[in-house]
């Protein structure tokens, strides 16, 4: 199973109920030790035997800490092997090397200098292209989302994707050079009934 980590916080879930989770809920509705943990209670010893999950949290969130947001890209757990890929663009912190080579709580960290894009003008871009309400509805936007390789945004569009030449004039204007991947058909995340 490979589960892509959202650097911006926790993603907003919904219950069975549809009844949106928020950090605090979550935090509440997980095992003792991530809630002990993130409270400073839980010692990095106890931390280390913990399941892989809360390990993989854990971790995911130190090398977001520990990441300089103009080379972060992204990164994807690999919950099978107890591993993750690291996804930056240019040379990252010594710091950041170092923890990869220590294996933190068995977590396995492979920092891979393949990012076209930084997590940071990826966001800039999608918020760019949301903002254009005109462009929006043109194209049938559903949504964005920022590719954990820093290869670029999805963009799921309702419709049929836009030809090439639309699709490299929209790469140039929001700075994205071969870094839009338009997914047509999308469903519409919201119906609406009357």
């Amino acid at each position: 199973m490979v589960i892509c980590l959202s650097v911006a916080g926790i993603r907003t879930l919904a219950t069975p109920e549809d009844t949106p989770m928020t950090e605090e809920s979550i935090l509440r509705e997980s095992p003792p030790a991530l809630r002990e943990h993130v409270s400073g209670r839980v010692p990095a010893d106890e931390l280390a035997s913990a399941e892989v999950g809360l390990r993989m949290s854990y971790v995911a969130d130190e090398v977001r800490t520990m990441s300089d947001p103009q080379g972060f890209a992204g990164l994807v757990t690999d919950w099978d092997r107890s591993a993750m890929t690291v996804h930056w663009r240019g040379d990252p912190s010594p710091e950041l090397l170092d923890h990869a080579r220590s294996v933190p709580y068995g977590i396995t960290i492979e920092v891979v200098h393949d990012a076209r894009f930084t997590r940071v003008e990826l966001m800039r871009a999608s918020s760019a292209l949301l903002g254009d309400r005109a462009l929006v509805a043109e194209l049938g936007i559903v949504t964005t989302s920022v590719r954990p390789d820093g290869s670029g945004l999805a963009v799921q569009v309702s419709g049929k994707a836009p030809d090439s030449t639309t699709r490299t004039q929209l790469e140039g204007r929001f700075g994205l050079p071969d870094g839009l991947f338009f997914e047509p058909d999308s469903p519409p995340l919201v119906l609406q009934q009357g």
